[in-house]
């Protein structure tokens, strides 16, 4: 076998005793950049689903219950969720430039919670306990038929 691994290689082939001394693993830490979604996003996470704004545009957000299917409708696209496993809307408009507008509509029985940004806002309470966190920009908060916390 050595003669022939020789010639293949053109060298004199030897064995070598392998070093078999364990390493052991050192984790570290490392910090992290930070991270930022530039675009609109809907996901739910549990009972929770949250609609975050895009930072740089207009965000127009709506929430609805058709039979057992509550809608979002962000930007004109669509997300489907089954209603029955979500208790809890959150809007987060806290990222929005001043010169954007954004407007979320809760028509749902749905709790909600809304952190607005520095850009104008158009906020629709819901049926049940709805809760406004405003940002320095302009709010207009309607009251649904529910309760309405403004803060």
């Amino acid at each position: 076998m050595t003669s022939m691994m020789n010639r293949l290689f053109g060298r004199e082939v030897t064995s070598r005793r392998v070093d078999r001394r364990r390493f052991q693993f050192q984790p570290e830490l490392g910090g992290l950049e930070k991270r930022e979604v530039l675009s609109a996003a809907v996901t739910q996470v549990g009972s929770v689903v949250s609609i975050v704004a895009d930072a740089h545009s207009n965000n127009v957000a709506t929430a609805t219950v058709k039979g057992n299917v509550l809608d979002i409708n962000l930007n004109g696209q669509d997300y489907n969720f089954d209603a029955s496993k979500v208790s809890f809307l959150f809007f987060d408009a806290s990222r929005a430039q001043s010169d954007t507008t954004e407007s979320f509509t809760n028509s749902t029985s749905m709790t909600s919670m809304t952190v607005e940004g520095d850009g104008i806002n158009q906020i629709t309470a819901g049926s049940s306990f709805d809760i406004v966190i405003t940002g320095n920009g302009q709010s207009n908060v309607t009251q649904g038929t529910g309760y309405c916390w403004v803060i």
